[in-house]
């Protein structure tokens, strides 16, 4: 809702029949009314238009909170899934590289084709 509609809501609720009453008594002129109605109408609109930029800045405020929540969220699962292919590959890594070895697990060792061949040279 607009500013200035909220405005002149409150000015008619508020301050219309006090007005009204005045003018009728002959306490003011009917341009006196008028003028005091316009001057209650601009501070009604902007003490609207305050509290709806307050409004305004808490859902701003809370959207990117929101955001940030998302956002670390996405980044947790995407490093728990990197790690996890990561240690897959070093799974399949470690397992191509002890079959290529006849399944010795240390370089050098006994079985490894090194040792075959220093064993063979000899």
């Amino acid at each position: 809702m607009h500013p200035v509609t909220v405005g002149v809501g409150l000015t008619a609720v508020l301050a219309g029949p006090e007005l009204y009453s005045m003018v009728q008594s002959g306490q003011i002129s009917m341009d006196t009314a008028l003028l005091r109605g316009a001057v209650m109408t601009a501070g009604c609109a902007f003490g609207a238009h305050l509290i709806a930029s307050i409004v305004q800045g808490y859902q701003r405020a809370h959207e990117h909170e929101i955001l940030r929540l998302r956002y670390e969220e996405a980044r947790a699962e995407a490093q728990a899934e990197a790690e996890a292919l990561a240690a897959e590959a070093v799974a399949r890594a470690s397992a191509q590289t002890a079959t290529a070895d006849g399944g010795a697990p240390a370089p050098g060792g006994p079985g490894t084709t090194v040792a075959r061949i220093q064993a063979d040279e000899e």
